[in-house]
């Protein structure tokens, strides 16, 4: 008897946090979904999730409450997200095993050279140890999905496509660039 409470409890509190969090988390997502669950998630102003697919070695900012809020301002919408054409591949935009070697080195020899008191160097040599900064080792694979957006501004809707690529590495498929018009 306790088994099947203790079972029933367990599905209902999991039930209730995932309905708190208004989806399953992100296991298993493929590059559409996740650029259509970022753009939704900063029209309904949840900021946490949109940033949680941004790559967190991508140059793109984090998204504000202030940036979701113009969103709503201006009314945009998602109208869709599909497969580009294009077929990115890690080697073409990180380096490998051995360029990554060669660039440590550079690092530390120049960091030497200071007497440790280059912060800058420290963090990007930590970037690179701890993965921050993709490597031909660390992405597994690579994508490229185009999102056409609507919204309106001065009274005139506008439609752009925004290229987006992707990287897979050990946290799933993360949001690497997004191109504008």
């Amino acid at each position: 008897m306790r088994r099947r409470e203790l079972l029933s409890t367990s599905v209902i509190v999991i039930g209730g946090l995932s309905g708190c969090l208004n989806r399953i988390p992100l296991i298993g997502m493929n590059p559409e979904e996740v650029v259509t669950e970022f753009y939704e998630s900063q029209f309904a102003l949840d900021v946490e999730t949109a940033n949680s697919h941004i790559h967190r070695g991508s140059r793109i900012e984090s998204i504000t409450m202030r940036d979701a809020e113009r969103m709503q301002i201006h009314e945009y919408s998602l109208i869709s997200v599909t497969e580009s054409d294009t077929d990115p591949q890690p080697e073409d935009h990180f380096l490998n095993e051995t360029e990554v070697d060669t660039e440590l080195e550079i690092l530390y020899e120049e960091l030497d050279q200071l007497d440790g008191a280059g912060e800058a160097l420290e963090e990007e040599i930590n970037h690179y140890e701890d993965g921050t900064n993709p490597q031909v080792a660390t992405v597994s694979d690579m994508a490229e999905v185009e999102a056409v957006i609507d919204y309106n501004e001065n009274g005139r809707r506008h439609r752009p496509t925004r290229p987006v690529q992707l990287l897979k590495d050990g946290n799933g498929w993360k949001i690497w660039t997004i191109s504008s018009e």
